[in-house]
């Protein structure tokens, strides 16, 4: 779900943090940034458990961390 703009310039960027470990300590710098975009294309992650969350920023502030999604990426030939 794409987060609303409440203020009156609205949302100007996201923040994507993707990580192997739920604490997010150990970014994945390949998909972590700051983009300007509400969709984005997301491969190249090794086998295994991952976590992403995101954070809308309004006003030259960023708002509070999305609730962290789960997936599992597996390789197959």
């Amino acid at each position: 779900t794409e987060p609303t703009a409440t203020g009156t310039t609205g949302v100007t960027e996201y923040e994507l943090q993707v990580d192997d470990s739920n604490g997010f300590g150990s970014l994945d710098s390949t998909h972590s940034g700051t983009y300007s975009t509400t969709s984005l294309n997301v491969s190249g992650l090794s086998t295994g458990t991952w976590y992403a969350r995101v954070r809308a920023k309004e006003m030259g502030v960023f708002g509070a961390w999305s609730t962290t999604l789960t997936f599992s990426h597996t390789f197959e030939n």
